[in-house]
């Protein structure tokens, strides 16, 4: 009986997450293991495997992964009618069904686009002198482009600043796509 229940609840969960879109949050952890192992090919192989034990207690724990553990769990709980087989086939199911899914439909994945906001404490260069209400145009690059932007200066800096000066920005305000930014 305890078999077909986990068989049920895991058919069930995994079939909604599936049709709902949600993959339990390993989005993120997955892509940046990938970008830390790419970036550390040249470092010694405990450097990046370091933490791949925790990586998976934690990828088992997510919903996703209880979901896949009781519907492997009980399909072979069913089929052989021991729990120690049952516990190797939840763990076999989400090993070796699961996660390659998972981890193919994440390569389509890509990273969140920045926005203005997110260039607080990035570096900006001066496009045109300030004038005397210390606004000026500065280029900021953002998600890898360069965006015009007009500038304030902060409180307290000279407006003499130099075209091609190198400044940096304080604050930033989207609703009226402007910055207030001050020298390095």
């Amino acid at each position: 009986m305890i078999y077909q229940v986990l068989l049920g609840v895991g058919a069930l969960g995994t079939l909604m997450m599936g049709l709902t879109g949600l993959r339990a949050g390993r989005g993120i952890r997955a892509r940046s293991r990938g970008k830390a192992r790419a970036r550390g090919k040249g470092k010694g192989r405990g450097s990046s495997d370091s933490g791949a034990f925790v990586e998976a207690l934690l990828g088992v724990f997510s919903p996703l992964g209880i979901f896949s553990l009781c519907l492997g769990a009980g399909a072979a709980g069913i089929l052989t009618n021991r729990w120690w087989w049952a516990v190797v086939g939840g763990l076999l199911f989400w090993k070796l069904v699961i996660e390659p899914l998972q981890e193919l439909l994440l390569r389509f994945a890509s990273d969140p686009a920045k926005n203005l906001e997110g260039a607080r404490a990035s570096e900006a260069i001066a496009l045109s002198r300030f004038d005397t209400n210390s606004q000026g145009m500065v280029s900021l690059t953002v998600d890898g482009q360069v965006r015009r932007v007009l500038a304030k200066l902060s409180e307290g800096e000279p407006r003499e600043i130099a075209i091609g000066e190198k400044l940096v920005v304080v604050d930033v305000d989207t609703k009226r796509n402007t910055c207030r930014v001050a020298r390095l």
